[in-house]
């Protein structure tokens, strides 16, 4: 299997944006996680968090705004996932969201 490389896609907008991804692996399982660096947060889905059997606690409530700007919901449940990217494996919490464009994101909270 050769080496995954970061997929960059630009949406369909009228000012460029590009995603990127890159994939992680968590328990014995592989995902792509996007890299956000316009999130304030790093989240993951709530499927993926009972999939893994991540133990899910309780948080200090945050409203989410997605990147539509359209919708916002809360959320006030976190949990602390440890994945391995690029050779180098991290722990670090997540918000765990209803909905998201890819299992997990890394935002501007992994970045620093």
């Amino acid at each position: 299997m050769g080496e995954h490389r970061p997929q960059f896609q630009a949406s369909m907008s009228s000012s460029p944006k590009f995603v990127c991804s890159v994939p992680a692996r968590l328990a014995n399982s592989t995902y792509e996680i996007l890299l956000d660096s316009g999130s304030t947060i790093s989240s993951i889905s709530l499927e993926i968090a009972e999939t893994l059997g991540l133990p899910i606690s309780a948080a200090a409530p945050i409203r989410v705004l997605f990147g539509d700007n359209k919708e916002i919901y809360y959320s006030q449940h976190r949990v602390y996932c440890t994945f391995s990217l690029a050779h180098t494996t991290f722990h670090h919490p997540f918000y765990v969201l209803l909905r998201q464009l890819f299992p997990l994101t890394l935002g501007c909270d992994w970045f620093i």
